[in-house]
Parts: C-alpha cells; structure tokens; sequence
C-alpha cells in the first residue's frame, strides 16, 4: 500500500493511538484552512475536528465491530459530505498490468487495511485496453488451456470473473 497522509493519518490514529491533532491528516486539514482553504466542504478546522473526525471515529469502530459491509448495508454515509461516490462502494481503475489504483474510498480502504480485513468489495470505473484484453483472453480460453503467460493473473482479483 502506498503510504498517504490519509493511511500515515488513519494508522497514527487507530493504529498508534493518537489524538486526532496530532495525526499527519489533521495537521494537513489544518494546514489547508491557515492558507485559507476548506477541506472536504468543511469551514473550519474545529468543524473538520468535530464533524469529520468524529465520523471516521466512527466509521473505524463500526467496521471493527461489525466487518466490512457493502457501503449500501453499512450505512458509511456522512450527511455533511454527500458526494455521489460517497454511496458507491470505494472506486478503483485497473492499469495496463493488472495494477489497482484507488480513485475513491481511502478512508474506507485504509481502516479496512489496519484492521487486516484482506478484500472489500469496488466499483471498478474503468480499465486500461490492454488488462481489458487479458481479462478477455482469460475469459476466452478454459482454464484447463491456459497459456503460463495467463496462469499468473489466475489469482488477480479482477480476473476472478471471467474464469471458465
């Protein structure tokens, strides 16, 4: 996993056990509304501390206690940001090798990784032509039939299905 001022944030916080102001994310927000900024719509750095934080507080204890669910079920929304990808399950784009890059649900995706939860479900928006046509000739082919070039993408999570 890349290391982000969200995961360095998110893992000080639930990982380290530190007050949110002193996390590399809050230092950020901070730093963001002395430049006269907002941060993810919010105003002030105490309604950033007092809305936002609260509700990744909460967003950590409710996968901890209850697992990962389907953003539909869990009920992850936050009414003071209502973005539209906020109600779809974390966004990713899969590169021409098979790479997985996070586009949406950082926060999500970190939480679920310090608490070794190994898969969560996403909304692939797109892929490049190339992985597009792997995918296809895997689809195309039984796996009995597999070519090796094609055996080492069996175990990708993006190809799971499309295997015969």
């Amino acid at each position: 996993m890349r290391e982000t001022t969200t995961y360095r944030g998110l893992k000080q916080r639930f990982e380290e056990g530190y007050d949110w102001e002193e996390t590399a994310l809050y230092r950020r927000a901070k730093k963001q509304f002395e430049e006269g900024g907002t941060v993810r719509g919010y105003e002030s750095i105490e309604e950033y501390r007092n809305v936002r934080c609260e509700y990744l507080d909460e967003l950590y204890q409710n996968i901890k206690q209850d697992g990962y669910r389907p953003n539909e079920k869990a009920g992850h929304d936050n009414p003071h940001e209502d973005a539209y990808a906020h109600h779809l399950e974390p966004l990713v784009v899969i590169g021409s090798s098979g790479d997985i890059y996070w586009i949406e649900g950082y926060h999500r995706f970190t939480i679920a990784s310090i608490l070794n939860i190994g898969e969560i479900p996403v909304c692939v928006l797109c892929r490049h032509e190339k992985w597009q046509r792997i995918r296809d000739r895997i689809y195309n082919t039984p796996t009995s039939e597999l070519p090796s070039e094609l055996e080492t993408y069996l175990g990708h999570p993006d190809a799971q299905d499309v295997l015969s």
